[in-house]
């Protein structure tokens, strides 16, 4: 190895070392800064990209008067083990909906009354 002469060589070495440690710490926290900055910019178009990609958001309606009625008359029908799907398919108004399905619930009780009775 050549040592020069009026240097000291083990300081300079020593120095390069220090030097190349160094960018090699600054290199790498540049990385990580960008890194960063990436999932930043990634995390902002992810969001944009959810707005326009939303299914059917401007298809929804809000639930109506009307629609909160039919799962009503759904969920009786459940319970009393009454068909209902007809009735909320086939009516044009909340009125004549009510009307067929009290008579169902009325012919329903009425048969569960005879059965009992004898």
């Amino acid at each position: 190895m050549y040592n020069a002469i009026n240097i000291d060589t083990k300081k300079a070495l020593e120095a390069i070392r220090e030097s190349r440690e160094y960018q090699i710490n600054a290199s790498a926290l540049r990385v990580q800064k960008e890194q960063a900055y990436m999932e930043g910019v990634n995390k902002g178009l992810d969001i944009a990209e959810g707005l326009f990609m939303c299914s059917n958001y401007e298809k929804e309606k809000e639930p109506s008067y009307t629609d909160g009625i039919k799962d009503a008359f759904f969920e009786i029908g459940k319970e009393l083990d009454i068909k209902t799907l007809d009735i909320l398919e086939s009516t044009s108004s909340v009125d004549e909906a009510c009307v067929l399905l009290s008579d169902r619930i009325r012919k329903r009780l009425l048969e569960e009354n005879t059965d009992d009775a004898n």
